[in-house]
C-alpha cells in the first residue's frame, strides 16, 4: 500500500489537521483534480493549486454540506495545582511593603528636589 492516500478525480478533499503543519492552513473545501509528481492538483473557488498530497484527506459528509473543513475544537482547562488561600492583614501588609519597595524608582516627593541645577533665578 502506498504511503499516500488514493484520491479519485472530483473527490472533495480538505487539509488534514492531524498533521501539525496543516493546522493553520485555510479550511477550504477543494476538489481533487489529479496527482502530479507526488503532489495534488486541486480546484477551489475556480482556481487550481498544487498542494502536497500528504496534506490532504477526504472531506466528510458534514464538511461537504458545510462547504469547509470542520475543525474539532478541544477545550483546554487550567490545571490548578495550588488552592486559593486567604491572606491575613499582616501578610497583605508584607506584600504591599515588598511591592512598594520594588516599585520605588527614587522619586522624592517634594518638587524642589527635581529642579535642574541649570535653572537661574531672575529678578528676585
Amino acid at each position: 500500500m502506498s504511503e499516500f492516500k488514493e484520491f479519485e478525480r472530483g473527490l472533495w478533499v480538505v487539509f488534514d489537521t492531524s498533521r501539525p503543519y496543516c493546522r493553520l492552513l485555510p479550511p477550504c473545501l477543494m476538489k481533487f483534480i489529479e496527482e502530479v509528481d507526488g503532489d495534488a492538483m486541486v480546484e477551489t473557488q475556480g482556481q487550481w493549486s498544487l498542494v502536497s498530497l500528504a496534506a490532504l484527506k477526504i472531506a466528510s459528509e458534514e464538511e461537504i454540506a458545510a462547504g469547509h473543513r470542520i475543525d474539532k475544537v478541544v477545550p483546554v482547562y487550567a490545571d490548578v495545582k495550588f488552592p486559593y488561600s486567604v491572606l491575613t492583614g499582616e501578610q497583605v501588609g508584607a506584600v504591599m511593603n515588598v511591592t512598594h519597595f520594588g516599585c520605588d524608582l527614587g522619586d522624592d516627593f517634594p518638587i524642589e528636589n527635581h529642579i535642574s541645577p541649570n535653572c537661574k533665578v531672575r529678578g528676585g
